[in-house]
């Protein structure tokens, strides 16, 4: 055993991804070799086209052990897990009294690669077997190695050693079992303490708050959001020439416009220059005209009609405080310009001068996503017919034009400085005069009919966030926000307020999602509400920091009450795989990961 001095994350649960980062080298999305851990064994399934699994038995006597603590006859005494991240897992287990510990660890060696090794020492024997399975595929045994095949998937599980210590490989290739049984017997070569310590040395690098951590879960939790972020790396590919992130490996495989702006601001903790690339990767999709998808890969015809909130400006000057590179600037201020151009050009539905999401009507207001381009999928704000004039989008539109102008003046472009500030001046009265409220006294969308579509949401909060409300309508927002019978739930903020008919448990139509909270968050400290923004910051942290310890996972959205496990809530109408698309809620979330680093780095307290 490797003697870590850091309190990395332990916690083992199912769903947990594993995958090579393309933080360390070439992945290949089109051919990704990417896992969960189990929920059940020490071991891992694959998300390949035919599933495979990957586990460590241990034989006493005839008798099996192979699965976790409470989990039937064929459970281990005891489960004691070091590290569980998202390339390097080192655990123990005592099978049963009177039998000694065997450690097993698992490394990510390369995209297509997982090496490990087993060890133990003392008396009775044991007799210790890592095993794979495939499902709806073929599978041989070939000089004491497992070879799997289906179409276009081939992996091998290869074993060496003997008593009191086992190494095993298991590989993948897309096109040849040989070829994969060639990489599994080459990787056995490998020095594992070696690459073992490349994988701690990752978390070595990382800056750390300089008040400390308050609590060992805290820092745990903490390391645990890296891994989150490192996993989600993807190496340049295709049309993409850049690094690039997703929200999660699986099922989002693709890169997203708005989590990549969330997602930037803490990959700059891990590289300045890999902050900068989650940005400019998105900008280099953008077409001609400016416009850029919601929904982006390699090739080009990976992408929709559909936008999503422009946040990019002020990702971008965010990256660009901390790294001062002005070349950085220079590359994304025509793209961002082009983008907002594009935006005020083709969002104006109602001829108000206001922006309205593009929604898709046909789809169901619950189970589907009317409102996908806000990125509130299903909220409650999209029930109804017609395009309306949404108070989140021009207030990110409003931001935007903000840190356009400081990007715009930073780069020698003083004049047109001036006019995305005058710009943003115009859009904020516009907002004011039509989509605030005097007897609510609340930001509310407009419809086509110019009537208020009087669904309390956390979308008016961006009104603080982008610096829209006046000093009074501040204030009577922040009413709204901390009153418990509307958004100042158990864990806040809900995402609808409690008092209306349609809130619920279901994704954004009632639990708190992370990246809302960072931006309410921003937008009580740009009103002086410093307080309550450390309040919330706590609580945030406080609360994903207990579901991890719960889970082992840091999840896309919680509970408002802070009661049902995440893995438990209805996304789109059902839990699980009975849910919008056959998902539940996502696990090890990418956006909720960097806003842990970024909370943890801004409001670090003893």
């Amino acid at each position: 055993m490797i003697v870590v001095d850091m309190e990395l994350p332990n916690v083992w649960g199912g769903g947990q991804l594993f995958a090579y980062s393309g933080v360390e080298g070439e992945t290949d999305w089109y051919h990704p070799f990417v896992a969960k851990t189990l929920p059940d064994k020490l071991g891992l399934s694959f998300f390949t086209e035919a599933e495979r699994r990957l586990w460590i038995t241990i034989n006493l006597d005839g008798v099996v052990k192979e699965s976790l603590p409470g989990r039937g006859e064929t459970a281990f005494k005891e489960f004691k897990p070091e590290v569980v991240s998202s390339d390097l897992i080192d655990a123990a287990v005592i099978p049963e009294d009177g039998y000694p510990e065997v450690r097993v660890t698992y490394l990510f060696l390369n995209k297509d690669v997982i090496i490990g090794r087993v060890v133990w020492e003392g008396e009775p024997t044991l007799e210790v077997e890592p095993k794979t399975t495939i499902r709806n595929g073929e599978e041989e045994r070939r000089d004491g190695a497992t070879l799997q095949r289906n179409e276009e998937e081939n992996t091998a599980l290869v074993v060496s050693g003997g008593d009191g210590l086992l190494n095993f490989a298991y590989s993948f290739d897309p096109t040849d079992v040989d070829d994969a049984y060639a990489k599994a017997l080459s990787a056995l070569k490998e020095d594992i303490d070696e690459v073992y310590e490349r994988k701690v040395g990752f978390f070595k690098g990382l800056p750390r708050p300089e008040a400390g951590f308050p609590n060992t879960l805290l820092e745990r939790t903490y390391y645990k959001a890296f891994s989150v972020l490192k996993v989600n790396v993807e190496s340049p590919v295709g049309r993409i020439p850049y690094h690039w992130t997703t929200p999660d490996r699986f099922p989002h495989r693709y890169m997203w416009l708005w989590d990549s702006a969330f997602q930037a601001q803490a990959y700059k903790y891990i590289s300045p220059r890999l902050g900068e690339e989650a940005i400019m990767a998105v900008l280099s999709t953008q077409r001609e005209d400016g416009f850029i998808s919601h929904r982006m890969g390699p090739g080009e015809k990976d992408t929709t009609r559909f936008t999503q909130p422009p946040i990019l400006a002020w990702a971008t000057w965010d990256i660009y405080r901390y790294t001062r590179n002005k070349s950085f600037l220079e590359y994304c201020y025509p793209r961002l310009k082009g983008y907002i151009l594009w935006d005020l050009r083709n969002r104006n539905y109602n001829k108000r001068g206001l922006l309205a999401w593009m929604k898709v009507e046909e789809a169901h207001p619950i189970s589907g996503s009317r409102g996908g381009e806000s990125g509130m999928d299903n909220s409650p704000r999209f029930d109804g017919p017609g395009n309306d004039d949404a108070v989140d989008f021009n207030s990110f539109i409003a931001n935007d034009l903000e840190y356009l102008a400081k990007i715009a003046e930073e780069t020698g472009y003083t004049e047109e400085a001036e006019l995305w500030a005058s710009k943003r001046r115009e859009l904020i009265r516009l907002i004011n005069k039509y989509l605030w409220d005097d007897e609510d006294h609340f930001y509310y969308d407009l419809n086509s009919e110019g009537e208020f579509v009087k669904v309390k949401t956390a979308a008016s909060f961006t009104t603080l966030f982008a610096g829209v409300a006046r000093k009074e309508q501040a204030e009577e927002l922040i009413k709204h926000l901390t009153n418990p019978e509307e958004f100042w739930t158990p864990f806040p903020v809900a995402t609808v307020s409690r008092d209306e008919p349609t809130f619920s448990k279901d994704m954004w139509r009632g639990p708190v999602w992370i990246n809302y909270n960072y931006l309410t968050i921003e937008g009580l400290e740009r009103y002086g509400y410093h307080d309550i923004a450390r309040e919330l910051a706590a609580k945030t942290l406080d609360w994903m920091a207990y579901w991890y310890e719960k889970t082992g996972v840091i999840w896309e959205y919680y509970d408002w009450e802070g009661k049902v496990n995440p893995r438990d809530l209805p996304r789109k109408g059902g839990v699980g795989e009975k849910g919008g698309l056959g998902f539940g809620v996502i696990g090890d979330y990418n956006w909720s990961a960097a806003v842990y680093i970024i909370l943890t780095l801004k409001y670090n307290r003893q």
